[in-house]
């Protein structure tokens, strides 16, 4: 199954979904989330990796957040154990790279179509190769065909890189310098929730958060405080998130994507 990860929607999510399924006749793309932090691959990044954790193996993630588009960023085909990622090298994958138990390799995508947007490489290259990946998955191989091949290499089974241009996961594409724990809120959802990049397990037992000078308790659930107060709990993707009970805690408490959390 492909899913779809962008700061975009329709139209563009439509073109992308008419052009993996030239590759894959029959296979129907799903929006995983179209609305993903706007030019930011950071916060996308820690949103991605808690949102891909559970899906079944050979999951494909079609990752558009590429404000260099057209630019010296390289387009990549990202494994991470029995996951695969397709989109820009900006820091995107870091985070899914990180989580990876078993297993992670990279791959440039070294084909180019004959006709490519210099801004929207998401329809006319990911798309495309995602596509492909799936097909080959699926039935185990086949050709895309002489224009898919402009270097004069057989290409991999995905037919997006040779194995000689295979990229370091641990080298050039890594993003070291990045905390495990991104001390910021790094998503609204559409209720108003705001997902923070800090993993659960690092909130003490009664401990609070503190956002724009507020001080937030730590809850179980909602139900757990009077309607519209606020809380802080543990996500369904194992995060520290702040809501209200009732209402939105984005509206309610003036927050913001990139505000800073501490917790205490």
């Amino acid at each position: 199954m492909i899913y779809l990860f962008c700061d975009f929607g329709l139209p563009y999510t439509a073109e992308m979904r008419a052009r993996i399924a030239q590759r894959a006749p029959g296979l129907w793309a799903e929006d995983l989330l179209v609305d993903a932090p706007a030019h930011d691959p950071r916060l996308s990044s820690k949103v991605l990796q808690g949102l891909t954790r559970d899906f079944p193996a050979g999951s494909i993630f079609v990752c558009v957040i590429d404000p260099g588009v057209g630019g010296a960023r390289r387009p990549l085909v990202v494994r991470c154990d029995d996951h695969w990622f397709v989109g820009p090298d900006n820091g995107l994958f870091e985070y899914p790279m990180r989580a990876a138990q078993k297993d992670m390799q990279a791959w440039e995508i070294v084909w180019r179509p004959r006709n490519l947007s210099v801004t929207f490489h998401g329809r006319d290259l990911f798309a495309p190769v995602a596509g492909r990946l799936a097909k080959d998955i699926s039935d185990g191989g086949g050709a895309m065909g002489a224009d898919h091949n402009p270097r004069g290499v057989p290409p991999t089974p995905w037919g997006c890189a040779t194995p000689g241009e295979a990229v370091d996961a641990t080298g050039a594409i890594r993003r070291p310098d990045w905390p495990d724990d991104v001390f910021e809120i790094v998503y609204f959802d559409g209720f108003g929730n705001a997902f923070t990049g800090v993993r659960a397990k690092t909130l003490k037992p009664g401990g609070r958060l503190i956002v724009n000078g507020l001080s937030i308790p730590f809850h179980r659930t909602f139900s757990d405080v009077p309607e519209s107060a606020p809380l802080v709990y543990e996500n369904a993707y194992g995060m520290v998130e702040i809501a209200v009970n009732g209402g939105s805690a984005k509206d309610r408490l003036s927050l913001c994507l990139g505000d800073a959390v501490q917790l205490i």
